[in-house]
């Protein structure tokens, strides 16, 4: 009975996990593709025009030296490994010393030409002038007064409701105001403990996943044997044909958690032909996978095959601790825009869902057994997804820009 308790507080550890959300870093769309591809929950990351600018110097290329020639609406290009606690800020020179580009990203984000959105921090009402109120409704917080002030907010909204409506008219959760002394502050509500009684066959995948992280695969079956019924049913259809249940989540994956940092994922197991894989440094994401009109991936697909996965190689070759992963000769290849044998250039959100070519969304890893393993993933959990259609999914994102085990 003791270790059956132990297993459920493990289980209950592992639900509470699986609600966290992993940072993705800062992002810069244009209006369009921010209708196209937002989801409900980008737009309580929405940050002011100001701090969408002090980011965007942090992670966009803004210096007009480094361009040959810009259109007025184009996104600058990323910086490679763009950092904002540690970079080199580039900002504005002055009017005797006037940067064209720093001046568009500036100007459009005021007018909501520009949308900057940052997914790796806890809504502030210091930066983030949206959020949800318990009705689920957006609202707005005006950041400065003037000019620009209705533009931008109109861009936001037209974009709110086009959004909403590709989401069948379900309103998103309350944000969560967690900044103590915001406006609507309110303590965490206290709850007692749960008496309700987990899905146990949910118990039984989970389980599984348990024993194999911890490498004690008898014991935990033990543990699922002495719960029965569909707690066991769970547990072998992990250990046999690996459909993972967890609610949300339809795919080859064993979500494994840190023991060492609780609160963050820290990789997972997959499933490449009769082998279980397990991927190391590999953050979980909680994402709304929507499936893309064909014809647009089909662009998105050439560019990177025509373009984009040459200039991204090319990037990473620059980069000196590389030689501490590849050889000589594979760097040389990488300088050349070519990809070393045996490897593969992985886009960690797909093209096929709101993925897109930025070198940031790109990772250089081995196609066996990484890349491949990863692919397998993401067939299992859309294969049975039409253009249009969505479904709320864990994702697997590995780090960086090079995937060494």
């Amino acid at each position: 009975m003791k270790k059956i308790i132990i297993a459920i507080h493990y289980i209950s550890d592992f639900f509470e996990l699986s609600n966290i959300k992993g940072a993705i870093m800062f992002e810069l769309y244009d209006s369009w593709h921010f209708r196209r591809h937002a989801t409900l929950s980008d737009f309580e990351k929405i940050v002011s025009p100001g701090r969408g600018l002090e980011l965007a110097c942090c992670y966009y290329e803004l210096d007009y030296k480094k361009y040959r020639s810009m259109s007025y609406y184009d996104i600058p290009e990323r910086k490679f490994n763009g950092d904002r606690f540690f970079e080199n800020k580039f900002s504005g020179r002055g009017y005797e010393q006037y940067d064209p580009v720093y001046e568009n990203v500036k100007t459009n984000l005021l007018s909501g030409m520009y949308i900057a959105v940052d997914r790796s921090e806890h809504w502030t009402r210091y930066y983030n002038p949206f959020y949800f109120d318990h009705n689920g409704e957006i609202i707005y917080e005006p950041f400065i007064a003037g000019l620009w002030e209705s533009s931008f907010r109109n861009s936001v909204m037209n974009a709110y409701r086009e959004v909403l409506e590709r989401n069948r008219g379900i309103k998103p959760r309350p944000t969560q105001k967690i900044q103590y002394g915001a406006p609507g502050y309110t303590e965490p509500e206290q709850h007692a403990p749960s008496t309700k009684t987990l899905n146990s066959r949910n118990v039984g995948r989970l389980l599984a996943a348990g024993g194999v992280y911890n490498g004690n695969i008898e014991g935990f079956r033990k543990t699922a044997e002495q719960l029965g019924g569909e707690a066991l049913e769970g547990y072998n259809g992990v250990m046999t044909d690996t459909n993972i249940g967890l609610g949300i989540a339809a795919a080859s994956i064993l979500l494994v958690k840190n023991q060492m940092a609780p609160t963050d994922f820290k990789g997972y197991i997959g499933r490449l032909k009769n082998n279980k894989v397990f991927l190391d440094e590999v953050q979980i994401e909680n994402i709304n996978y929507i499936r893309r009109p064909r014809e647009e991936y089909v662009i998105l697909r050439n560019q990177f095959d025509n373009s984009v996965r040459k200039k991204f190689l090319k990037n990473i070759s620059t980069d000196t601790s590389i030689k501490n992963y590849l050889s000589d000769e594979q760097i040389g290849i990488l300088a050349r825009g070519g990809v070393p044998k045996s490897w593969s250039v992985h886009h960690k959100l797909p093209l096929d869902d709101s993925g897109d070519n930025s070198f940031e969304n790109l990772i250089l890893m081995k196609t066996n057994p990484y890349h491949q393993t990863l692919n397998n993933a993401q067939t299992l959990i859309t294969k049975q997804l039409k253009p249009g259609e969505s479904i709320d999914t864990l994702w697997p994102v590995p780090n960086g820009s090079v995937y060494i085990k």
